[in-house]
C-alpha cells in the first residue's frame, strides 16, 4: 500500500509540475516549441476559428504543405477538439500533458494485467510515464503522445493472444488499430516505427511462450 501511494503521489507531484503553466496562464516555449510547434499550431488554431482550411500555410517558405509536414498532428481527434475549443497556451499544455498522463495510466493497466500487486504497477507506471527520455523530451511533443501509446498497445496486443474469449480478443484487435492509427495521426512517424519494434518483439515473445503462435496472424 506505501509503495502504491508514494508512487502515484510522486506521479501526480511531476505532473502537476508539469501543469503548472496551465494555471498560471503561460505557455511551455523553449526549443522545438518556440521555433515550430508553437508557431504551426498557432496558425492551425487560427484557421479553425476562422473555418479555413489548414493544410497549406501561405506564410512559410512562401508556401508549404504543412499537414504532409506532420509535426502539428492537425487531423488528430484531439487536437481538432484542444485547438477549436480552447485558446492557444491551454490547449498546446494540454496536448503536452496528456501525452504523459496517457502514458502513466496505459503502463499502469499493463502492469497490472501481468498480475503485479498495486504498488509495483504504480511504480512502473512513475518509471515510464515520467521517465527521464519522455521528460527530456517535452519540447517534442508529438513524440511523447507517440510513445504514451505504447503500454496500451502492449496491453491489447497481450490481450488478443492470450485470452481464449473471442469478443475480448476482437475488441483488443481493434484497439490495436484505432491505437496505431492514433500514433499515426499524431504526425511522428519514426517513433511510430519505434514502438512498431516493440510491438512486434513483445507479440512473438507472447505468442511463443502461450503457445499460440497462430494469433500472431491476427495481429
Amino acid at each position: 500500500r506505501w509503495a502504491f501511494l508514494l508512487s502515484t503521489t510522486a506521479a501526480f507531484l511531476v505532473l502537476g509540475v508539469l501543469a503548472r503553466p496551465i494555471v498560471q496562464g503561460e505557455i511551455y516555449y523553449q526549443n522545438d516549441l518556440q521555433d515550430m510547434h508553437l508557431a504551426y499550431r498557432a496558425f492551425y488554431a487560427g484557421c479553425l476559428e476562422r473555418g479555413d482550411r489548414f493544410e497549406w500555410c501561405p506564410s512559410l517558405h512562401g508556401g508549404y504543405y504543412l499537414h504532409g509536414e506532420g509535426q502539428a498532428g492537425m487531423y488528430h481527434p484531439l487536437h481538432l477538439f484542444l485547438y477549436r475549443t480552447l485558446p492557444l497556451a491551454p490547449a498546446l499544455d494540454l496536448e503536452i500533458l496528456s501525452g504523459y498522463a496517457f502514458a502513466c495510466a496505459g503502463t499502469f493497466l499493463f502492469l497490472r494485467r501481468w498480475r503485479l500487486g498495486r504498488g509495483s504497477s504504480s511504480f512502473g507506471a512513475f518509471l515510464f510515464g515520467l521517465s527521464g527520455f519522455n521528460l527530456l523530451h517535452l519540447t517534442h511533443v508529438n513524440a511523447v503522445g507517440v510513445v504514451g501509446h505504447l503500454p496500451w498497445l502492449l496491453l491489447a496486443i497481450d490481450v488478443s493472444i492470450r485470452t481464449s474469449s473471442r469478443r475480448p480478443r476482437a475488441l483488443a484487435g481493434a484497439a490495436i488499430a484505432l491505437l496505431t492509427g492514433s500514433q499515426f495521426l499524431l504526425g511522428y512517424p519514426q517513433y511510430v516505427y519505434f514502438s512498431a519494434l516493440a510491438e512486434v518483439a513483445y507479440a512473438v515473445a507472447v505468442a511463443w511462450s502461450s503457445g499460440r503462435g497462430r494469433r500472431l496472424f491476427a495481429f
